[in-house]
């Protein structure tokens, strides 16, 4: 894996709030769902619980640290469907589960996996759940977050390929790619949403609703 930029990573508290140069950012995911695109998409309680033990898992599995025998039974068919997305793409992962910051846009995020695959940079997004249309942004946001890190930057031989992918728990997987033609109409409507999130915190309008949603579920 590659070592990323320290003055662009966050740091994170334990309920998943930003902080950069002394001052809390908004998240990726909770700047979408402060604008419903989340709306009746689960994300706490068993789900959250459930996204975060699978996540911690696959990590421990990519440094080859993960004991099999201890996983619980309720997320083995996740982390047995990640194994098999290693193998049946052969990807070399660069980085995982790492904090990054916007400077100039003032956003945070965690992408679950920046990838090789294929000659090609990729940024993974692990679900648990069903792949909702504003992961397009999501992803969007996180493959932005990247221009700040050189050492990942001087690996792309072109734009980077956004993927959504749905863990099942019967072992198997979704591997949806999205259009490198579609980059640039997601990265100006992920900009929109960003800039509307802060122009409501300045003039006082209330969110659709408040759930924050949390990166990387």
């Amino acid at each position: 894996m590659i070592t990323l930029d320290s003055a662009h990573v966050p740091t994170i508290t334990e309920d998943h709030v930003y902080y950069f140069r002394g001052n809390r950012w908004p998240g990726v995911t909770e700047v979408l769902a402060s604008h419903g695109f989340f709306g009746g998409y689960p994300v706490g309680g068993d789900y959250m619980l459930r996204g975060r033990y699978v996540h911690s898992a696959c990590q421990f599995l990519d440094n080859g640290t993960l004991d099999e025998s201890s996983l619980n039974y309720r997320i083995r068919g996740y982390v047995s469907a990640y194994k098999r997305l290693l193998f049946n793409t052969g990807a070399d992962i660069i980085a995982a589960e790492t904090r990054m910051a916007h400077p100039i846009r003032g956003y945070c995020g965690t992408p679950d996996r920046f990838v090789i695959n294929n000659g090609e940079v990729e940024v993974w997004d692990l679900k648990t759940g069903n792949v909702i249309p504003g992961v397009r942004l999501q992803l969007s946001a996180y493959a932005m977050l990247a221009a700040f890190h050189p050492d990942l930057m001087m690996l792309c031989h072109g734009p980077i390929r956004r993927v959504a992918v749905e863990l099942h728990d019967d072992g198997t997987y979704r591997f949806n790619a999205y259009e490198i033609h579609d980059n640039q109409r997601d990265e100006a409507a992920w900009v929109a949403a960003l800039n509307l999130y802060h122009w409501k915190r300045i003039v006082g309008v209330k969110d659709v609703n408040h759930d924050q949603g949390n990166d990387g579920l």
